[in-house]
């Protein structure tokens, strides 16, 4: 959202309505693969590890939320890719950000250079890109 069309004051606004109603702690639950991603790190799974989720929570802070909370980060199935049915203990990982990769700090440039872009080309467009797939595949193309 541009920031054109939020009020002057409206971090002033929204820090006031929420003293008012006795609210201390305003939190956006959010799943991991719900995170935006910029458009050159966009490889139809959302992470909070990106560039865009970076973005996105400074946005987030900006409207006046406080916190944030995580869904389940658990690792999915191809078959079912709801969170609330990944494993208990473990990351997903389909939640690494890949654009970082890239990079020679600090992780050595695990990935050639332009790898993620390739992705984010290969992905499929058949929805715009302001929706998700209802089904997505729990599998990466191979980096």
């Amino acid at each position: 959202m541009s920031r054109a069309l939020l009020p002057e004051n409206h971090h002033r606004l929204v820090t006031e309505a929420l003293a008012a109603l006795d609210v201390r702690n305003w939190v956006l639950s959010i799943h991991d693969p719900s995170f935006p991603s910029l458009p050159e790190e966009d490889t139809g799974w959302g992470s909070p590890y990106s560039e865009g989720a970076a973005r996105f929570l400074v946005f987030a802070r900006e409207l006046g939320f406080n916190g944030i909370q995580l869904g389940p980060q658990g690792q999915v199935t191809e078959f079912n890719a709801s969170p609330y049915d990944g494993t208990l203990f473990s990351r997903n990982l389909l939640n690494v950000a890949l654009a970082p990769l890239e990079a020679p700090e600090p992780w050595g440039a695990l990935l050639p250079p332009g790898r993620v872009a390739q992705l984010a080309a290969s992905r499929p467009s058949a929805l715009p890109p302001e929706r998700a797939s209802v089904t997505p595949s729990a599998r990466r193309p191979p980096c």
